[in-house]
């Protein structure tokens, strides 16, 4: 089976501590030039930076992308881990701060798998303004759903030629659903290839962002 990385965006805003959010992806392992876990996180920090800072607030920080690679349970090598600085301010104006930061909007990630373990959800960094609220839902016309919706197109993107030098060789970076479950179990099958994304078009709230 292919290696696996697990991509961390870390972000931290004043009402909310850390924000996380987890990614995986399958990579290609060329001969030529296979991508290092650096060039992954650089990668990955390209793909996602503008459209991802728009749904931080301005005063929360787009600290970096923490990439490792997964290994089976119980294997007691050495995980190649690399990460990429990124320093960023978000983009949102969120001033009014009137809503929880356990309010977010919930991204699902979907296969062609019919099995336990072969979905995803990717939790949004929080809304925090009642003004982008519509409902039960987000306000379409406002600033965080759009954000949101770019996300979503992004998470379902293949990466090509990471790591390549002078266009020559570079990994294929595939976006998966990983299940640890499946795979310290020994199932043949523990990760599968996104297919689509959904953005859900209702409120979602996440306790452990709970002030």
């Amino acid at each position: 089976m292919a290696k696996v990385w697990r991509a961390v965006l870390r972000s931290q805003d004043p009402r909310v501590s850390l924000i996380e959010n987890v990614l995986h992806y399958s990579d290609s392992e060329p001969v030529l030039n296979p991508a290092s876990a650096s060039d992954v996180a650089g990668a990955i920090n390209s793909h996602f930076a503008t459209d991802y800072r728009q749904l931080l607030s301005l005063g929360a920080v787009f600290i970096s992308v923490d990439v490792r690679e997964e290994l089976a349970p119980g294997d007691t090598s050495v995980p190649e881990a690399g990460s990429h600085s990124n320093g960023s301010f978000g983009t949102r104006d969120t001033s009014d701060n009137e809503v929880s930061p356990a309010m977010c909007a919930l991204i699902s990630k979907h296969t062609n798998a019919a099995v336990r373990g072969a979905r995803g959800r990717f939790f949004c960094p929080p809304v925090l303004r009642a003004s982008e609220l519509d409902g039960g839902g987000f306000d379409p016309s406002g600033t965080y759903r759009p954000a949101a919706a770019a996300v979503r197109d992004l998470i379902a993107d293949t990466l090509t030629g990471v790591g390549s030098v002078l266009g020559v060789g570079g990994s294929t970076l595939t976006p998966v659903v990983y299940s640890r479950t499946r795979r310290a179990r020994g199932d043949a099958s523990y990760f599968f290839a996104i297919t689509s994304c959904d953005l859900s078009s209702s409120q979602h709230w996440l306790e452990s962002r709970e002030s």
